[in-house]
């Protein structure tokens, strides 16, 4: 909930949620008149072997015994559930933690409380709800740009030009066009599964539907994202110059990105419309509201003919009730599942303030001193403030404040590859700026400098910002530099380099 306030995050987990309620709201309007079968009179009610038309099964059996059985084996399911996430929670990333607790609330809402149905496209939008762009972003950004840069290269050899892709780069005719953070179609991915779970829990997709339009969504995100970057080379080389046609590059590299997404977007419900279809031939739908039992001839001509039936219950319907009867035994093991669930809410909710910040302190032995000098900047050391100690909770490492001439350093030491070492735009965005990219800076040695912008109100700062390690190795992005420490492409410690040169006096913290 923070991160989708602080706008550390990308707050398209709202429109998540917000879709989620709106269809299972507008649901349950619809099928609020199929469900008046209930209140039909009882020598409607369709008949029974071995029972009268008229007679009343649930008047006979004890409200609790028939709703104990059900509500126990969700209760044991939340229980599970819950297991799952205590035991999971110091081990994985806590966006899987948050996954998690997230189904786990949805289906105490659904199977337990019993407020909604949801169908399958609904587990999706509840995952989606989840602030998850930064995260795709740091854990999927880098093997998206690689895949992206490799499927393009051969498409515009295809097309007949000398093209070589290194990486996550193009190079054509001594030039190299960067597929940098910005362009690695997380957003489009986000929007692609958003559309895909709508159309499922629109159209009441069953499972098997969904599942299949998943993997469609995943391919249109990528094909979009391809079309997108192969279509921009031709701009960014000067194959094709948009100024000469009276155009800003700027707005065609956005035109081009929307056009691949309406693209995507297109794909994604004409295929869920015929899976809508196909489903419905074969009745498969997923039904959200009751649905009246089809009368069957002569099921009513007692009461066409005024004639009252005796609610006299059958040898057959007390051999059903009595069947039942032991399920009134288990409501002691019942209100024993439900203290158990309560136990493990309250371990789940105080989890979090319990967990330990040995990570910030492993391999803090082997911290080399911070240093008086880093790409020819002198560096003065500012005193640390309270945020900073807020910061390091947690992190592998150390970080401190520098001056500089006119700029403002941050540098951060990381003992080994965590979800916890984010780029600093991410700690912008959160204190309220306005992010705006800027082309990647290539310096004097080679390394690739990620650059952007943070602007908030009249203030405008200048960043920049480069992860490297003691052995020349640099990055620009953290997605490439944490696969590349996964895969042991590089050996830490590493350095965290962000360099903020205000383009007015104030200079604000990152």
């Amino acid at each position: 909930m923070q991160r989708t306030f602080d706008r550390s995050d990308e707050p398209l987990g709202l429109l998540a949620l917000l879709t989620l309620i709106a269809l299972n709201y507008f649901r349950g309007a619809e099928s609020a008149p199929a469900s008046s079968h209930q209140h039909m009179p009882k020598s409607a009610a369709t008949p029974v072997a071995g029972i009268s038309p008229a007679t009343d099964l649930s008047s006979q059996i004890s409200p609790s015994a028939s709703a104990l059985a059900p509500t126990s084996l969700s209760l044991m399911i939340t229980a599970v559930m819950l297991a799952v996430y205590i035991l999971c929670f110091p081990f994985i990333p806590k966006v899987f933690s948050a996954a998690i607790a997230v189904l786990s609330t949805a289906f105490v809402a659904s199977k337990v409380m019993r407020l909604c149905r949801l169908v399958s496209g609904d587990w999706l939008l509840a995952i989606l709800s989840l602030p998850v762009v930064a995260s795709l972003n740091f854990f999927f950004g880098y093997p998206l740009r690689v895949c992206v840069t490799v499927v393009a290269c051969f498409l515009l050899r295809v097309s007949g030009f000398a093209v070589d892709a290194s990486s996550t780069e193009l190079i054509f005719a001594g030039q190299t066009i960067e597929v940098d953070a910005p362009c690695s179609g997380i957003k489009m991915l986000w929007f692609s599964f958003y559309l895909a779970a709508a159309f499922s829990s629109f159209y009441l997709l069953p499972l098997r539907s969904t599942l299949t339009l998943l993997p469609l969504a995943l391919a249109a995100a990528l094909l979009g994202n391809i079309i997108r970057v192969t279509s921009l080379f031709y701009v960014e080389t000067g194959i094709v110059s948009v100024r000469s046609f009276g155009a800003d590059p700027h707005f065609v590299h956005e035109a081009t990105g929307i056009s691949a997404f309406l693209f995507q977007g297109l794909l994604i419900f004409f295929v869920a419309q015929y899976l809508s279809q196909r489903a419905l031939q074969n009745g498969a739908v997923q039904l959200s509201g009751s649905i009246p039992v089809a009368d069957e001839p002569g099921a009513h001509s007692g009461a066409s003919e005024g004639v009252a039936s005796s609610p006299v219950p059958t040898a057959s319907a007390s051999a059903t009730a009595s069947k039942l009867s032991p399920a009134q035994t288990t409501l002691h093991s019942g209100k024993s599942i439900f203290v158990i669930v309560s136990i493990l809410c309250l371990i789940a909710a105080f989890l979090p303030i319990f967990q330990g910040t040995a990570n910030g302190a492993l391999h803090a032995s082997k911290f080399p001193g911070w240093p008086q000098q880093v790409f020819g900047m002198n560096l003065k050391r500012l005193p640390d403030s309270p945020q900073d100690q807020i910061f390091l909770q947690g992190f592998p490492g150390k970080a401190a404040r520098f001056q500089s001439d006119g700029a403002q350093i941050v540098l951060r030491w990381v003992s080994h590859e965590s979800r916890q070492v984010h780029p600093s735009s991410d700690c912008y965005r959160g204190i309220g700026y306005d992010i705006s990219w800027l082309p990647v800076l290539i310096d004097g040695k080679g390394n690739r400098w990620r650059h952007f912008t943070a602007k908030t109100g009249s203030e405008e700062l200048e960043i920049k910002e480069l992860i490297y390690d003691e052995h020349s190795r640099s990055w620009s992005d953290v997605s490439s530099w944490y696969w590349d420490a996964n895969t042991h492409k590089t050996v830490g410690p590493w350095w965290v380099l962000t360099i903020i040169e205000p383009r007015n006096p104030r200079i604000a913290e990152p």
